[in-house]
């Protein structure tokens, strides 16, 4: 494993990691959880939930609360019992999950890589989690889910968005590189899956006042705990950025994959999801 999956997991194993991923979460996705709200409606219709009951595995699915939101989303349109395997290797996360997520949920204090013995899920999803995952593995897992006819969702930030860009500073120093979203569409694509694609844009805003505060909880957070915002940083974040009337606004651009397994040699089929807003 290299340094950098070192760094963030032992990071987000902390009280100070778990604060600085939930401010990170404030900051771009808004009290409201503006990425939980473009999943339910333009993503998760996607996705074949039609079985007489539904197992669902969340891998890396942090403090539970996204996830629990989306059992009772999936618990709304299937009307299906729903079985939940939710896998956290953070114990600070872990505990606030357990505290959240239904009783009957199976929470495993584990990585995706030691997770055993669970029964085959209808639905696995990955939100943010690839980059802690090990690269090998992370495909050939997902090519065994998808081939035992279990649907992926996997998302991640695009190359093109603010949060990208920033962690391509913060990761100069050489401690190794963050698996992309577009690493793993080309990957799993190349193997013969189905992969579509759907494209979110996600606004978010500060007080002009308040910028410099938004930029050290970003770092903050994509830094792994440094508190040293440098200049680069806060050029990219300056360069892309609007002010008017006294408010700042961004745009944090990221890519759903729902993936399955397909006969016919795999696909690649793209749609643009409408923004919806964030704080």
């Amino acid at each position: 494993m290299d340094r950098l999956k070192q760094r963030y997991r032992s990071f987000l194993a902390t009280e100070e990691g778990v604060r600085a991923y939930r401010a990170f979460q404030r900051v771009v996705y808004g009290k409201e959880d503006s990425l939980l709200s473009q999943l339910e409606t333009n993503v998760l219709p996607l996705v074949r939930t039609s079985c007489s009951h539904l197992r669902l595995a969340d891998v890396g699915g942090g403090d539970g609360r996204r996830c629990r939101a989306i059992v009772r989303f999936l618990q709304t349109g299937t009307k299906a019992p729903i079985e939940l395997d939710f896998i956290e290797p953070s114990p600070v996360m872990m505990r606030y999950a357990a505290a959240l997520l239904p009783a009957s949920a199976r929470c495993h204090s584990c990585t995706f890589e030691e997770m055993r013995g669970t029964a085959l899920p209808h639905l696995c999803l990955f939100v943010h989690s690839v980059f802690a995952i090990e690269w090998p593995f992370l495909c050939a897992r997902i090519e065994e889910l998808c081939a035992a006819g279990c649907q992926c969702v996997v998302i991640g930030d695009r190359v093109d968005g603010l949060v990208r860009s920033l962690k391509a500073i913060v990761d100069a120093n050489g401690d190794g590189k963050r698996t992309s979203i577009d690493d793993v569409e080309q990957a799993l694509c190349s193997i013969g899956l189905r992969v579509r694609a759907v494209d979110l844009e996600i606004p978010f805003t500060c007080a002009a006042g308040e910028i410099d505060s938004l930029e050290m909880t970003l770092f903050h957070w994509l830094s792994l705990g440094r508190r040293d915002v440098c200049r680069k940083f806060r050029r990219v974040c300056q360069d892309q950025s609007r002010v008017e009337n006294g408010v700042v606004s961004l745009v944090e651009r990221e890519r759903a994959l729902i993936v399955s397994a397909d006969d016919s040699g795999g696909s690649d089929t793209r749609r643009r999801a409408e923004p919806t807003g964030g704080q």
